[in-house]
């Protein structure tokens, strides 16, 4: 998912699209709602229908990490305060945390 994520803010930074940008940040910075997730998904679409190699690039990146056993379809996971472990659909996943 680190290089999703890290492919995505490549590309924004690229073509200056700032509405990708925060959208990306913004999922990346909890509480995240559908409405964030929707912003994210409409800039990745975007960018994805004007440079077909990026989409390309991203499906790759895609189903490589379906290839690992990680569930692209939806990874999203909310903790707040102290001591909250949430652990879902990590099959075959690296699992870090940090106190």
């Amino acid at each position: 998912m680190r290089r999703i994520r890290e492919a995505l803010q490549r590309r924004f930074e690229e073509i200056g699209d700032e509405t990708g940008q925060q959208a990306l940040a913004r999922v990346e910075d909890p509480p995240v709602g559908p409405e964030h997730v929707k912003a994210l998904t409409q800039a990745v679409d975007a960018s994805a229908a004007l440079d077909p190699s990026f989409a390309d690039a991203l499906k790759q990146l895609l189903e490589e990490a379906k290839a690992t056993g990680i569930n692209v379809e939806h990874v999203a996971q909310s903790i707040v305060g102290d001591h909250n472990i949430q652990i879902q659909g990590t099959e075959n996943s690296q699992i870090n945390i940090h106190k």
